[in-house]
């Protein structure tokens, strides 16, 4: 666990660098519409992250949280260091399949899942798809609803770490 705690408090420094450094050239008048996004984009992933490593401080991580709600089959939306980060924390809770990961990039990339570019490239469908560019949710979820079962449940990354937070 100290490791855990190491790491933890070097990520955050890491995160509160790159978090301090966009509000520096926001306030220098760099008030590009880019350096906005960019801001809010590493805000919430800052807050995320920190949210993400407090949990798994305390004990908490996505896989107990999943089984803990009946979920025993998933698909990652999202190949990204979080997709990439969500996966490993899932597989830790043994009793949890990842069935697919799905990336608009999907054949170009390096992963041991079956990865898919579209949903509806899905054999079987599993009980919950986490979202993990949480930015961009609800776009995405307006795009999956309409291709996958009836009882699938589409969440978010940053919903179940706050979730998670939540029961902490």
């Amino acid at each position: 666990m100290n490791k855990l705690k190491a790491f933890s408090r070097f990520i955050s420094a890491i995160l509160s660098v790159g978090y301090e450094w966009l509000k520096y050239r926001i306030k220098k008048n760099d008030k590009s519409e880019k350096m906005e996004k960019n801001y809010i984009r590493v805000n919430h992933y800052y807050r995320a992250l920190n949210i993400w490593l407090y949990c798994l401080i305390k004990g908490s991580s996505i896989g107990d949280y999943l089984i803990s709600k009946g979920i025993c089959s998933v698909a990652v939306y999202g190949w990204g260091e979080l997709g990439k980060r969500t996966c490993e924390d899932i597989e830790r809770a043994k009793a949890i399949e990842i069935k697919n990961v799905i990336d608009k990039n999907g054949k170009n990339l390096d992963c041991k899942y079956d990865i898919i570019s579209d949903v509806t490239e899905m054999v079987e469908f599993p009980q919950l798809i986490i979202v993990t560019p949480f930015l961009e949710f609800e776009w995405i979820k307006s795009q999956l609803q309409s291709k996958v079962m009836e009882n699938t449940i589409i969440l978010s990354l940053e919903d179940i770490l706050y979730d998670i937070e939540g029961q902490v």
